[in-house]
């Protein structure tokens, strides 16, 4: 014999669902928050050539970080 749900177990199911999927979008809105904090950091390190030594301006890496900059951009944009 096959014992069906009652209805009281399939609303719990369900709020259960609806606070699982809450949680996830204030997981999603906190990745995204800082995702822009580390873009708008990443910004403001790559605007000024002043803050990086003539080793790091030389050896590419600001460069390479402006670069990755501008492709994470483009991706979100």
């Amino acid at each position: 014999m096959i014992r069906k749900p009652s209805i009281d177990v399939l609303w719990a199911e369900i709020e259960a669902l609806k606070s699982d999927k809450t949680n996830l979008y204030d997981e999603i809105d906190a990745l995204k928050n800082q995702n822009m904090m580390l873009l708008e950091s990443l910004d403001a390190i790559t605007q000024d050539d002043t803050f990086w030594s003539e080793e790091a301006l030389k050896s590419g890496i600001v460069f390479k970080l402006k670069n990755v900059l501008t492709q994470i951009k483009n991706n979100y944009s």
